[in-house]
């Protein structure tokens, strides 16, 4: 009988940042409007603002939030940064959620109107998102919703992307000595031209023997032949 054994371990998965993502760098923006019923009447209306959908790691985020309260009721906005991570493995799925930063803002009165900007810094050792595996996902959520006393929270998500920080430093090329000469132009070195080569100093050569002793060496061999 064969028994079934499970192991667990732990390993850290790297993948490439994606930069092909539509909208990356593109402003974001959704609006949510509420009718407060019950225990209160009249409507609310939230409009969200961010400047882009990717951020790198350690960046700042700003969210702006425009409050329209037409209700009896008081309304507080709030921000949360959300970290889902879907594992895939033999058709089934595991999900884990996790809230990252929480932000409270002041309270928008009844019957009143209200622009909020609020700041987040995207924490360094945050993993950079994964979206492009088939086995595992890791995706950003920023959740904007006003808490509502007696009423359901309206909320609106938006899809925020981590960039990985690191930077590829610049490439310079190597200096002339690593290549075993000395760098063109060197003021120690002489110039080189065509007319200095010309005008250097012949060597001596032998002349030709003269015409008598070529016609006594021609008649010599004749006579051997």
């Amino acid at each position: 009988m064969k028994l079934t054994k499970k192991v667990k371990t732990h390993f850290t998965f790297v993948s490439k940042a994606d930069m092909d993502t539509p909208g990356l760098m593109e402003p974001q923006n959704g609006c949510k409007d509420k009718s407060v019923k019950g225990f209160g009447s009249g409507n609310i209306s939230m409009d969200v603002h961010t400047k882009q959908m990717g951020y790198k790691q350690g960046e700042a985020l700003g969210v702006t939030v425009e409050v329209s309260n037409h209700s009896n009721r008081s309304a507080k906005p709030k921000l949360e940064l959300c970290k889902k991570v879907s594992f895939f493995a033999q058709g089934h799925r595991r999900v884990h959620k996790e809230k990252i930063i929480k932000d409270v803002s002041g309270t928008v009165a009844s019957s009143g109107k209200e622009t909020v900007t609020k700041v987040i810094s995207i924490p360094t050792e945050l993993p950079p998102s994964i979206l492009n595996c088939s086995i595992i996902k890791l995706e950003y959520r920023l959740r904007i919703y006003l808490e509502v006393k007696f009423a359901s929270d309206p909320e609106i998500k938006l899809p925020i992307v981590i960039l990985p920080s690191f930077e590829v430093p610049a490439m310079k090329p190597p200096a002339a000595a690593g290549f075993g000469f000395k760098a063109f132009g060197d003021p120690e070195q002489a110039p080189w031209s065509m007319a200095s080569q010309l005008q250097a100093a012949p060597q001596e050569v032998d002349h030709p023997p003269p015409y008598e002793a070529c016609a006594m060496y021609t008649g010599k061999y004749a006579s051997a032949l």
